[in-house]
């Protein structure tokens, strides 16, 4: 035995696609980021610092050796790398806490 329904259920519909509440799409970022400059290009000791923590980081991403194991400290980028290499003195990462 069946009941009349006091009301008309509405049907629903599909919702076409593409449409406004379909999420857009995520790009992830992998652009390559600039690597950090040496702030003080006129310090002798800075210019050196700075080019050795570059070839050095730059070595170690070649090897693909940069973030893993003993490098892990290193960072996972060659201008994270960078960073950590350089003096606070230079511009590099600030060693207190």
């Amino acid at each position: 035995m069946t009941l009349p329904l006091p009301f008309d259920i509405p049907a629903i519909e599909p919702i076409p696609l593409p449409s406004e509440i379909v999420p857009p799409i995520v790009v992830p970022d992998t652009l390559p980021r600039s690597l950090p400059q040496n702030p003080y290009p006129s310090r002798p000791e800075c210019v050196k610092e700075w080019a050795d923590a570059r070839r050095y980081c730059q070595e170690l991403s070649d090897r693909g050796l940069l973030g893993k194991g003993d490098y892990r400290g290193m960072g996972k980028t060659v201008a994270q790398c960078m960073r950590a290499q350089v003096s606070e003195s230079c511009g590099g990462n600030s060693t207190s806490a």
